[in-house]
């Protein structure tokens, strides 16, 4: 029997999947700032909830009342708080930050404690490092670094669930200033991170393709807010126009005699972007919410709608791609902002945002509908 998140009368709901369509059974537990997440055998799932303190853990069932609680609400260490949550063999693991530098914990069924995962060998606790996401590559633990440059990528040996071992420490590469990673989503052979910042004044969202055997950047897309007519930013994106040319179209402009009141600020910012996006594909869409795989797609929720990307079109040996994100056209009003992934499902998945009455709504997309743009 396959289950999944969805929302139903404005909140979320269990929903068992019969074919294609979702059947509401129950509401699930936690507050109403609670997150969900599904045990990697899809036997279980947990709510984060109380502003990131507490976690409930249940089982599913084949009938009602359709799960039942395998370890009661319970907060994490004293001001500790959760960002992300991974279900692995009976045991949950939470990525997070703390006043006293820890940042990953775990606790099994049984446990009555939480235990604080090791620190990488030569790594020294910080008080603002964070976790904001786990991911699993077979007894791999991937816990990917947020907050104060410079980020890294932790990795453990959880094949012994009560002896977690750090097996590396992986450079996570930074594209601005004050960067902050946002979420993320994995497949069989990547990670894409979604993260943002800002730079001379810029709004930057970016999302980073990663080898998910050896968590190095292959490439990267680029988004950034800029008021309009206020900067010539989205005219001369400086992965096609170089900031020579730049320049002599800016004296051109002042030839002309339009208004280019702080141009010299502008051909700063335009300097300082190139800095960032030499590398980077731009996304022709203001504000990045989420992404998701689904089988090799890319999957990005916009201010815009929906968008997507073939990832094995990426070539990086030659320099050349054809990594454009193209959009996915919805069959209903939704403004998307989150997914909801079919457990062992790679040929479709859920959509959840806003209907056109600022309900929760959702539409699920598939491979064809994505075969027929890209």
């Amino acid at each position: 029997m396959t289950y999944i998140f969805l929302p139903h009368e404005n909140n979320i709901w269990l929903h068992q999947l019969e074919g294609i369509n979702p059947i509401p059974v129950v509401k699930l537990p936690g507050s109403d700032d609670a997150k969900y997440f599904m045990s990697t055998d899809h036997l279980l799932f947990a709510f984060l909830d109380q502003t990131q303190k507490r976690i409930g853990l249940y089982k599913l069932l084949d009938a009602e009342p359709w799960f039942e609680k395998k370890m009661s609400p319970v907060t994490l260490p004293k001001n500790c708080l959760g960002d992300d949550v991974l279900i692995h063999n009976a045991t949950i693991y939470v990525g997070g930050r703390s006043k006293s530098g820890e940042f990953l914990w775990q606790r099994g069924l049984t446990d009555q404690n939480w235990l604080a995962l090791p620190f990488p060998y030569d790594f020294s606790p910080k008080r603002n490092k964070s976790i904001d996401l786990l991911f699993l590559d077979g007894n791999k633990l991937i816990a990917v670094d947020d907050i104060v440059y410079p980020k890294w990528i932790f990795t453990y040996d959880i094949s012994e669930s009560k002896h977690p071992k750090p097996i590396d420490i992986v450079f996570l590469e930074q594209h601005t200033n004050y960067e902050s990673i946002y979420g993320g989503t994995d497949n069989d052979d990547y990670i894409a991170l979604l993260s943002g910042g800002i730079n001379h004044g810029q709004c930057f969202k970016f999302i980073s393709l990663l080898d998910k055997k050896t968590l190095k950047e292959l490439w990267y897309w680029s988004s950034y807010k800029t008021q309009q007519y206020d900067s010539l930013l989205p005219l001369l994106p400086s992965d096609i126009i170089d900031l020579e040319q730049i320049e002599d179209i800016i004296g051109i402009i002042n030839e002309w005699g339009i208004n280019t009141t702080n141009m010299n600020d502008k051909l700063a910012e335009i300097r300082a972007i190139s800095t960032v996006t030499t590398r980077a594909k731009h996304i022709e869409s203001n504000t990045i919410y989420n992404v998701t795989f689904l089988g090799n797609y890319l999957v990005v929720a916009t201010e815009d709608g929906l968008m997507a990307v073939d990832t094995t079109m990426v070539d990086n040996a030659s320099g050349y791609d054809k990594s454009i994100f193209k959009v996915l056209p919805l069959k209903t009003k939704l403004s998307p902002f989150y997914f909801s992934k079919i457990p062992e499902s790679d040929s479709a998945l859920f959509v959840l945002g806003l209907s056109a009455d600022q309900q929760l709504a959702y539409e699920m997309i598939t491979c064809q509908d994505l075969n027929k743009i890209l």
